[in-house]
């Protein structure tokens, strides 16, 4: 999967560390670039090519990529409303408020196996802990796969749900989706991906 990742430069080399090491990186975007370019280099990506956010339009233009992932400070700060500006696709968009080691494996996990397994797999649930808990796919009679974690909120939920719905290529039939709305996210950044 090739990625363009768009952040800032400060805590570059540990968000690095948690995006999955299969990644292939076509650019990075960062906030200062001096500084991001001796990291590239101690973790052995100087040859990726690095922009200056003040080039959004132009990555967004000339860069062959499967998602932009931007990781944000916090879930308003606005970076994400950036790319949208700047002409990335809002389905090629995938935004974190930050990135967690807890919280990458939580979900890394079934994606891995969904991947493995699409062809398989008619139905999906996601959401919050009610669902990570309360559902049983052992007890349907389809294939399934759980993707609900503990205080999921419905912005993560949708992106899981467009990651299998837009290029999942299996057989994709049924869905449940559980979460709970959290003010904050619902109104600066869940309601761009709506557009």
């Amino acid at each position: 999967m090739r990625v363009l990742l768009v952040t800032n430069e400060m805590n570059l080399a540990e968000k690095l560390d948690v995006l999955s090491p299969e990644l292939e990186y076509c650019g990075f975007v960062v906030d200062n670039v001096e500084p991001a370019k001796e990291t590239l280099e101690k973790v052995g990506l100087s040859q990726v090519p690095l922009y200056p956010l003040s080039e959004l339009k132009t990555c967004a233009e000339s860069h062959d990529y499967d998602y932009a992932i931007c990781v944000q400070e916090l879930p308003y700060d606005g970076r994400a409303y950036k790319l949208y500006k700047a002409g990335f696709p809002t389905e090629k968009v995938v935004a974190f408020a930050n990135l967690l080691n807890e919280a990458n494996w939580q979900t890394e996990r079934p994606l891995r196996y969904y991947q493995e397994h699409a062809q398989e797999i008619e139905m999906f649930a996601t959401g919050i802990s009610t669902v990570e808990a309360g559902i049983d796919i052992r007890q349907f009679k389809r294939k399934a796969i759980n993707f609900g974690t503990s205080s999921q909120d419905l912005y993560y939920s949708f992106q899981i749900a467009k990651h299998i719905v837009l290029y999942g290529g299996g057989i994709m039939r049924y869905v449940t989706l559980l979460s709970v709305l959290r003010p904050i996210l619902f109104t600066s950044i869940f309601q761009v991906h709506l557009r």
